[in-house]
């Protein structure tokens, strides 16, 4: 298995196959556990980063 850091944006931007490792596949998110607090991360940073850019 290779492991690399990458951003969001490398993820999302390059045509890729990604796979989840047999090990971590059981693992099961909830919405309140981890759902919500992960979007609620991302609006967080995203409307602070357009904010700090308008100024």
């Amino acid at each position: 298995m290779k492991t690399d850091l990458t951003t969001p944006q490398g993820i999302f931007g390059m045509p890729q196959h990604l796979t989840v490792p047999i090990y971590q596949r059981p693992y099961v998110w909830t919405q309140e556990d981890q759902w919500a607090p992960l979007w609620g991360d991302i609006r967080r940073l995203t409307e602070h980063r357009m904010d700090n850019e308008s100024a």
